[in-house]
């Protein structure tokens, strides 16, 4: 029988889940207009690989989980999809690295419902969506033992190691230029270098419990973190 897209995946093992449940008590941002009022004067000069500067709404989110405390002192990572751009901080909030992304072929901020349950090529292209949200990264492994970081098991939604197999995808060469025009290519799966996930990710986040927060591209900012 053929395996469906969740068949065969690996979660992190009990101990860690109990960490999982901890960290689900963290506060919400309950106030929408807060958001709006913090400005991050640190990141004023900070620019995406495509030389434009940080986005407003980057730069508001990266000042909201500072002001709240929302990470709770673990490290955490930033999607911006927009900008097709991951950023990871450690757990005192100093940034630790950033790195283009490869994202799902889709704009949209929410995954379809029952979609990990099929099979890679019964999900249209319409349905290949990078949601929007706060989530707790988990650490795991996909169905041919490769490590991955969990972001939505429920979805199926991971961060990885670029796949190189399909040479007409151009995945690498999509992650070097210097566009975000062309980084929309994944099932909803966000996509980074061999060498950013095991020297950056891995070394941040394989022993510690963490946060994803991946910033919406349709919907306004502070709804995902409510």
């Amino acid at each position: 029988m053929a395996q469906t897209l969740q068949a065969g995946i690996m979660r992190q093992d009990s101990t860690a889940l109990s960490v999982k449940a901890h960290l689900n008590t963290a506060p919400m941002l309950e106030n929408h207009s807060a958001i709006v009022k913090i400005e991050s004067l640190e990141f004023d000069n900070f620019v995406y690989f495509n030389q434009t500067p940080a986005s407003a709404d980057l730069k508001k989110l990266i000042a909201w989980i500072r002001e709240t405390g929302d990470n709770q002192e673990f490290p955490y990572l930033i999607i911006d999809k927009v900008n097709a751009q991951l950023l990871i901080f450690n757990s005192n909030g100093e940034l630790a690295g950033t790195t283009p992304v490869l994202l799902g072929m889709t704009h949209g901020d929410h995954s379809t419902p029952g979609v990990n349950h099929r099979k890679l090529m019964e999900i249209s292209p319409g349905e290949r969506i990078t949601p929007a949200g706060r989530f707790i990264l988990e650490f795991g492994h996909d169905l041919h033992g490769q490590d991955i970081f969990w972001v939505d098991y429920d979805a199926a939604i991971s961060i990885h190691r670029i796949f190189t197999n399909n040479l007409k995808e151009r995945r690498k060469e999509r992650l070097q230029t210097s566009t975000h025009l062309d980084n929309r290519i994944s099932y909803g799966c966000i996509n980074v270098e061999k060498e950013f996930y095991e020297n950056t990710i891995r070394k941040v986040f394989q022993h510690t419990a963490g946060y994803a927060y991946i910033m919406p591209e349709e919907i306004p900012l502070e709804l995902p973190f409510k």
